[in-house]
């Protein structure tokens, strides 16, 4: 017994002396990461921020229990380990998701084999700062969970790489808990594999079957692995499905109208790669120049590869698909796709350089001032991205403030105090500028998002202790059109208005997405509106 926690402890301290040689070992490297995640994501780091659907979670007492109706089951379990009272809170989840996020990188280049020091930061600048990760990164609900998904797809490629027989299948385990925090991963995590054995390939001038076999095993082990836990956790647990993931897949869509899709998709990508500012906020053109001198020095290393044409012609299309592997869910997505669903476009921007990385001298100069502009503007844009959020919230508590305070008068000139719910008719658009731009859920208002949501809004002004309305049920919201239509819209007076118990406030015209609420049958009881409304 005793020697058994003896041989216990050796481990430890042999797997601790371990880890303490790879810092000493790496220490530049994981200085220059660290500084680097500081200098994109310090504003956002240091500063109290609520992104869309955290004025929900606002109010949430403990563990987010939806996670599992979702499908993600592992960002759950990471809810209920980290975090089991609240997750909007500054700094702790955002951090938590760094540290992971450094470590992935760590992993990747480990298992990628970049050895050179200029190359490791060279590649892991690109994945630390890639702009999109501002969007999920904003989010504290997630931000935590995406870092560790990015540490579970490193950390299944490493336990891959370094092993050589069947102890290399355990890397379906992490994968398979990424794919559970968010199945956005499953490209990030092919694009991974894939960047290794085209790596590989290309150093040993040859491409194995076996290796095929294998990465797709695991892949398709991972997904397998995910879907019986998923299944077997709703068997156990009857949990109320609350959120439907498949309501952004349109498969028939797909088939017809593949081309348009496709056009789209490519449309999407063609955008990332040349650096637009429909993604990024800002014009990133080095990306586009980096990218493309990358993509230069990768047909150079290819072409002079003792190899066989068709091994020459399977590493470039193999290439050419990763590529493509960011945006591949556009096509079940009409071909739009959000930036904060490009999980795997970061990796493989990383892949392209390390891949395009050779041993001329010019090149390698011509590579370096490249991506020194490139981290310059990936630091810039990140920042005006999380500046954008951070400026939108404080417009929006100004609204706000400016709301309540409108509605205590109405109250006041109605002499009243019994007033518990709360109507909206249509919402609050604030115009993209450039100090405040709007993108995905960058820049977006709580007044406008879903075309009005009235849970939203009054989840929003409970964020600013103004608890005193529920949203208006809607069987009640249908007798308030007429006079709603009747009214100005704000911040003209009348906009405000005090009805029995309701607070009715017009921002615009019903929006398509409340009309459609107000059209549907209600209680099995189809709501009779007339044509000229429900159009």
């Amino acid at each position: 017994m005793f020697i058994e926690i003896d041989t216990i402890f050796n481990k430890i301290d042999l797997t601790f002396s371990r880890f303490r040689n790879y810092i000493n070992k790496n220490s530049i490297v994981i200085f220059a990461l660290a500084f680097a995640a500081l200098c994109t994501y310090g504003f956002e780091l240091f500063n109290f921020n609520i992104t869309i659907d955290e004025e929900i979670h606002a109010s949430y007492p403990g563990i987010v229990s939806d996670w599992v109706p979702m499908g993600r089951w592992g960002m759950y379990l990471l809810n209920r380990l980290l975090f089991p009272h609240t997750t909007v809170i500054p700094f702790v989840p955002l951090f938590f998701g760094l540290v992971f996020h450094v470590g992935a990188i760590l992993l990747m280049l480990s298992a990628w084999n970049v050895k050179l020091i200029k190359d490791q930061i060279l590649v892991g600048f690109i994945g630390i700062t890639f702009p999109t990760m501002a969007y999920m990164y904003s989010f504290s609900i997630i931000n935590y969970g995406i870092g560790f998904g990015y540490f579970c797809i490193g950390l299944s490629l490493f336990v891959y790489a370094k092993n050589n027989n069947r102890a290399r299948f355990v890397s379906i385990l992490p994968a398979a808990l990424a794919i559970a925090i968010y199945p956005g991963f499953i490209p990030a995590l092919v694009s991974a594999f894939l960047i290794f054995l085209i790596n590989k390939w290309i150093g040993k001038k040859n491409i194995s079957k076996d290796e095929i076999f294998d990465v797709s095993g695991i892949i398709i082990g991972a997904i397998i692995l995910y879907f019986i836990i998923h299944k077997s956790i709703n068997l156990i647990v009857t949990v109320p499905l609350t959120y439907n993931v498949s309501q952004y897949f349109n498969i028939d869509h797909l088939l017809n109208d593949f081309s348009s899709v496709l056009i789209k998709t490519l449309g999407t990508a063609k955008q990332a790669y040349l650096g637009e500012k429909t993604i990024y906020a800002i014009s990133i053109t080095s990306l586009t120049y980096l990218l493309g001198l990358s993509l230069i020095g990768l047909g150079i290393n290819l072409f002079g590869l003792k190899t066989s044409s068709i091994n020459k012609t399977i590493l470039a299309l193999l290439s050419v698909s990763l590529l493509f592997l960011p945006f591949a869910a556009g096509l079940l997505m009409r071909g739009i796709i959000q930036p904060r669903f490009m999980l795997a476009l970061p990796i493989v921007c990383m892949g392209i350089i390390l891949l395009g990385i050779n041993k001329n001298r010019l090149f390698q100069v011509a590579l370096v001032l490249f991506s020194t502009l490139v981290f310059i503007q990936f630091i810039t844009a990140t920042n005006h991205l999380f500046a954008s959020s951070h400026l939108a919230l404080q417009s929006d508590r100004l609204v706000a403030s400016q709301l309540i305070e409108r509605i205590e008068s109405a109250k006041a000139e109605v002499g009243t105090t019994n007033v518990n719910y709360l109507e909206v008719v249509g919402y609050y658009s604030r115009p993209s500028t450039l100090l405040i731009p709007k993108t995905g859920t960058i820049g977006a208002s709580f007044f406008e998002w879903d075309q009005g949501n009235i849970y939203r809004v009054v989840a929003f002004l409970r964020t600013l202790g103004y608890e005193d309305l529920v949203p208006l049920p809607v069987e009640r919201r249908i007798k308030l059109i007429d006079l709603a239509n009747s009214m100005p819209v704000w911040p003209e007076k009348g906009s405000v208005k005090i009805i029995e118990d309701i607070v009715l406030v017009k921002f615009g015209p019903y929006s398509y997405r409340q009309k459609l609420l107000l059209c549907q049958p209600v209680s099995s009881q189809a709501i009779v509106r007339d044509s000229d409304f429900c159009k």
